[in-house]
């Protein structure tokens, strides 16, 4: 007898084998994606203190240090708290120009207004980047060398809760 094509059984056994496989496969997914975040969360915050560090540089001595900047873009906790297109929907001021000295502080959303960052090394990635107040101030002994601290967020896997620092020197460092 010729038989042409499969009989349900045989179709269900095959899709029962790709269940079992993938069944298996997601968590080495799921942790392979969580260390490729922390990987980006970590190149980031980098840009993020080399930005810190031009900004700081070009405008003689105004720090952009104001605010947190969320990798996740589901809406603000806090005034302080920025996302990323946030960040970049707001215009580059002048004000390091205008000021005499008093407050040598701008807003961490100039770094993407004035074109330091773009939103896109944020957007997505499950971590909370902040700026220490005054990272350049030598005065302060070694809290002073850090630039950034960033913590991952409960949606960040397995490095969930995990908080790294980026330094003055561009070293990024585990905190414990």
């Amino acid at each position: 007898m010729n038989k042409q094509g499969f009989t349900l059984m045989e179709i269900l056994a095959v899709l029962l084998i790709i269940a079992l496989i993938a069944s298996f496969a997601m968590p080495a997914i799921r942790a392979v994606r969580a260390e490729v975040q922390y990987q980006q969360a970590k190149s980031a915050a980098v840009k993020m203190a080399d930005a810190m560090r031009s900004y700081y540089q070009n405008t003689r001595g105004f720090l952009p240090v104001n605010g947190q900047i969320k990798g996740k873009l589901e809406g603000t906790e806090g005034e302080n708290t920025l996302s990323p297109i946030a960040a970049a929907q707001t215009t580059c001021t002048d004000k390091w120009q205008a000021q005499s000295g008093q407050d040598n502080t701008v807003d961490m959303s100039q770094l993407f207004a004035c074109s330091y960052l773009t939103a896109k090394d944020f957007a997505g990635l499950p971590y909370l980047f902040v700026a220490h107040d005054d990272p350049f101030n030598k005065n302060e002994g070694n809290a002073a060398e850090v630039l950034l601290t960033v913590t991952g967020t409960a949606a960040a896997g397995r490095h969930a809760g995990d908080v790294f620092t980026v330094h003055r020197d561009g070293s990024v460092k585990e905190v414990e």
